[in-house]
């Protein structure tokens, strides 16, 4: 059964378990629309409750192509027009607004999961960090926070496909003798 708050509960909403002698079996707190998009309440109901035109989760997008799916402030990987949600083992997730010291800029598909970028700024500008992620989303474990040469030095610059110290090449940079001595330059 589901219940509409009015008043100061305009805009949430509470679902009832109910038997079939309309006893209440079990309850739940009152919710935002949202939260009853997220709960699955909007395929139960056959309704959008937060008027995004879509019932149950609308598919994703990723137009910058950063590997993110697009919108909804929380970083989510844009995988199979799936928003899957980037969480740490206890469930809590993370956006731009997580930390005034880094965000996550790029996601790339890995063997078992998915790797994400971090971008350091303020104290940890020009930093770089890697968070590991299983098929779930979740953050199984990270790297420490490195300079752009040595992300450049631990392969990163080929993972990423991005010159992270500025070089002008992914990777190390080629062997060169332009002088003729012998010697790399």
């Amino acid at each position: 059964m589901l219940l509409e708050g009015s008043g100061k509960l305009e805009g949430f909403y509470r679902v009832w378990d109910v038997n079939s002698e309309g006893v209440i079996q079990s309850d739940n707190k009152w919710m935002t629309a949202d939260l009853m998009m997220e709960q699955g309440y909007e395929g139960a109901f056959d309704r959008d409750f937060n008027e995004d035109d879509h019932i149950g989760q609308p598919p994703a997008v990723d137009e910058d192509g950063d590997g993110f799916a697009d919108g909804d402030g929380d970083y989510r990987l844009f995988d199979a027009d799936l928003g899957i949600a980037i969480t740490d083992k206890r469930g809590r997730r993370f956006s731009d607004s997580s930390n005034d010291a880094w965000d996550a800029t790029t996601v790339i598909v890995a063997d078992d999961g998915y790797d994400v970028l971090l971008e350091g700024s303020g104290k940890l500008d020009g930093f770089y960090s890697i968070w590991h992620l299983d098929s779930s989303g979740v953050i199984q474990n990270d790297i420490q926070w490195l300079t752009a040469e040595q992300m450049m030095e631990e392969g990163y610059e080929l993972v990423f496909d991005r010159d992270f110290n500025g070089d002008g090449h992914n990777g190390e940079p080629p062997v060169v003798d332009d002088d003729g001595d012998g010697f790399v330059d």
